[in-house]
């Protein structure tokens, strides 16, 4: 590639990422201890999710999210807020996956349970931080969502309040994460990745 070429690449690359830093705003932190992450080195504590668990020494964890889309099918929707604009399979990022929109706004500033078998289900994956992470993690906690609006323009709002993160395999406690996330439903590549309505 021509230098002249690889700057435009590199102009075009940092305006497309600005876009996806203006569009919305969110956090994500708390404490993870995964086999095959690297994590920030600021510090560790032990995390515990119950009485039951035994202590886990955790390290910081901040995924410092920048890009926010909400995708829809049929009566469903994802929020999904990752570090990057790349597709998920390639970045560190939280989907909340809300099985039936329909009731939604009539529970609009009420935490709502977040699990396997519950009105929102969580996933965390970390293909960045952990490239040879072979676990498949378990999120249990609750969302609220503050405004939840589904075309293009729309706000999605809310806070994470607690997701205790496990071994989908053992039960073992991995973390706790908690954050925030406020944005502006966008249509097309890259917010947009499925046909829904």
């Amino acid at each position: 590639m021509r230098a002249p070429d690889i700057v435009r690449a590199l102009a075009v690359g940092a305006a497309l990422a600005g876009c996806a830093q203006e569009q919305g705003s969110g956090s994500l932190t708390g404490f993870l201890s995964v086999p095959g992450c690297v994590m920030a080195p600021a510090g560790a504590e032990a995390c515990t999710g119950a009485e039951t668990d035994p202590p886990e020494i955790c390290e910081h964890f901040d995924m410092h999210p920048n890009f926010f889309t909400l995708e829809t099918a049929a009566d469903d929707a994802v929020v999904r807020m990752q570090y990057g604009g790349e597709d998920f399979a390639r970045a560190d990022g939280l989907q909340l996956h809300v099985r039936d929109v329909r009731g939604l706004p009539g529970r609009l500033g009420v935490p709502l349970a977040v699990g396997p078998d519950e009105p929102v289900r969580g996933a965390l994956d970390l293909f960045e931080r952990c490239p040879e992470g072979t676990e498949s993690l378990e999120l249990r906690g609750r969302v609220t969502f503050e405004s939840f609006g589904l075309h293009k323009g729309d706000r999605v709002s809310g806070t994470i309040d607690e997701l205790l993160v496990r071994d989908a395999r053992t039960g073992a406690l991995r973390g706790r994460l908690h954050g925030d996330f406020d944005f502006t439903v966008r249509r097309g590549p890259p917010y947009r990745r499925f046909v829904g309505r």
